[in-house]
């Protein structure tokens, strides 16, 4: 149950009262969310009830040979398959409210808009902002890493856990409950965040758990439980080249190693020439046609500028090409180039678009098996509302999606919440 504490009342909704007759209410922010849009919904997935299952051919028969006249047959042949897995995520948000809160913005002439449904359209704005980072990450809930502690505030560093993939406030919000793990995954303990300083990268926190120190993980939590290992792998688990077991298949099985995406490392500038390349590479890898009725390719603001400035004088970067969701592109080799503010800093994604896929165990609603969204908080007046998904981020191929690292030129003051504000 929703601790009151955390419920919206009449002091903390005064932004929302009128003391005079006027319409005029705007967002400072219109969060966009370009991958979420762009990713398909699965169809024919299986679910156990535990497990959402697949199955992929991961290597071709061999043992085709020509031979001479009256000679032994070749041996027989065969493919090999394997089977793909993964659990789903469960996935909540709530908010809460006291009935004079409520009553104080009923009336078109007292509020600007109604809070009940300011407070929906918020954790609904939340779900898809979170969704979007997910989708870009590794699965391990990881928002940034320790840098340095002093006091109350703590210096962090690395989004996504992950070296240069943005500055570490990145994710980070005021007013969110995180836990702080050691690097191997041990719960040091919990904070809630008061403060986030962008400039330079300093989270505020009510008091710095114990023991805190360089190296460590700041991941989302509740009282009981945290992030951490919770989330859906996304493109950072999934396009990748290393040794290990992704959605239960392990790449280092002699007849499974085409379970893996190709990695290229620029270690230099973006350019047409870099990039043409890494098309004929995914094309290569998979023997799948590359082009734009089943590929995009995503960057940071960044990068797309910097390879803007390579075709400026060619005056070429103006065709262009509209996504689900109506997110502009530009066309490059053939390829739809989208810009996400979530995308990891210094690096260029090509994703096959019949290869990834959200899969909705249970759509994104209200918890209302009880016959109502409303819940209310025990002895007071006052009402809590849960929304929950039950979901996860899925790949049933590997070798048709590829991602180029360490590439320079990048702009972090570009991407969502790499400004100073």
């Amino acid at each position: 149950m929703a601790d009151i504490a955390n419920a919206s009342q009449i002091d903390t909704i005064k932004g929302l009262l009128k003391e005079v007759w006027t319409d005029i209410y705007k967002p400072t922010q219109n969060l966009v969310h370009p991958l979420l849009s762009e990713a398909q919904k699965a169809q024919r997935v299986q679910f156990d009830g535990y497990k959402i299952h697949g199955a992929v051919n991961t290597q071709l028969g061999g043992n085709v040979v020509s031979i001479g006249e009256g000679k032994k047959l070749p041996p027989p042949s065969q493919g090999h398959d394997a089977q793909w897995e993964t659990t789903p995520s469960y996935t909540y948000a709530r908010f809460a409210f006291t009935g004079p809160a409520l009553a104080a913005t009923k009336r078109q002439r007292g509020a600007y808009k109604r809070l009940v449904a300011r407070l929906t359209d918020d954790r609904m704005k939340s779900i898809r902002l979170y969704k979007n980072r997910v989708l870009h990450g590794n699965g391990d809930g990881v928002l940034c890493r320790v840098q340095s502690v002093d006091g109350n505030t703590i210096t962090v560093t690395a989004a996504y856990g992950v070296a240069g993939a943005g500055p570490g406030t990145r994710f980070l919000r005021p007013d969110e409950y995180y836990a702080v793990l050691a690097p191997d995954g041990t719960v040091r303990g919990r904070m809630t965040s008061t403060d986030v300083d962008r400039a330079n990268q300093v989270l505020t926190v009510d008091a710095v758990p114990s023991g805190t120190t360089a190296g460590d993980m700041i991941v989302l939590a509740t009282a009981d439980d945290t992030a951490y290992g919770r989330e859906p792998n996304g493109l950072l688990a999934m396009i990748d080249d290393a040794d290990g077991t992704v959605l239960g298949i392990d790449n280092t099985h002699p007849k499974q190693k085409s379970w893996r995406s190709p990695i290229i490392v620029a270690n230099g500038a973006i350019n047409e020439s870099l990039l043409m390349r890494a098309h004929m590479r995914v094309r290569s890898e998979s023997g799948m046609e590359v082009g734009r009725d089943n590929y995009f390719q995503m960057t940071t603001p960044g990068l797309y500028l910097r390879y803007g400035e390579t075709l400026t004088a060619l005056k070429r970067f103006n065709d262009t090409y509209r996504l689900r969701g109506g997110f502009d592109t530009v066309d490059v080799n053939g390829m739809p180039l989208f810009i996400d503010p979530d995308h990891p800093l210094g690096m260029f994604t090509i994703v096959c678009k019949e290869d990834i896929a959200v899969v909705d165990l249970e759509d994104l609603g209200y918890m209302d098996l009880d016959g109502s969204m409303y819940a209310r908080i025990m002895d007071v007046d006052g009402f809590e509302v849960t929304i929950r998904e039950y979901w996860s981020f899925i790949t049933p191929r590997r070798n048709t999606h590829l991602r180029i690292e360490a590439i320079s030129g990048d702009d972090e003051t570009l991407i969502r919440g790499g400004g100073a504000y």
